[in-house]
């Protein structure tokens, strides 16, 4: 069964200084990556990401978030310092993963698909995402550097 949104978000996430800029976004931003890799692919799409839906499908996965993916990363990060836990926090980090990927399927269920338009900038919905968690607009630089997209300003 195709999920694009996963295949999406694990290509782009591979992509050299992505992984890197997300995760920056997630620990000194806040930022939920998989929103970011959905507003990403929205914008590879040719969607643009409005405010309002931003606020509808983190609505949606917000128990999800807070109840299985972050305890889960939390509990994974914490045993880094237990040599004797490596097993344990691979097996964290795949149902980890696992439970990314249902967020991910979750989001594109709840996908209140807009107009398409030609050559949506991406950073244009990474604006948009900037604006809901009120975040400045250079917090993106390095993510967009690693993209390949041109800053505005």
């Amino acid at each position: 069964m195709p999920q694009p949104l996963w295949d999406y978000a694990v290509a782009t996430y591979a992509r050299a200084g992505v992984a890197a800029a997300c995760l920056a976004l997630q620990d000194e931003q806040g930022a939920d990556v998989n929103l970011v890799l959905y507003a990403l692919w929205l914008a590879d799409q040719g969607q643009a990401l409005e405010l309002e839906q931003v606020a509808a499908v983190d609505a949606v996965i917000d128990e999800w978030r807070r109840e299985v993916v972050m305890p889960l990363r939390e509990l994974r990060r914490r045993w880094r310092a237990l040599p004797s836990a490596a097993e344990f926090r691979t097996s964290l980090h795949e149902l980890e993963l696992q439970a990314e990927r249902h967020q991910l399927e979750t989001m594109v269920q709840n996908l209140d698909p807009g107009a398409c338009q030609a050559g949506i900038d991406p950073g244009t919905n990474l604006a948009v995402l900037g604006q809901y968690w009120g975040l400045e607009e250079a917090v993106w630089s390095d993510l967009k550097a690693a993209l390949g997209v041109a800053d505005r300003g």
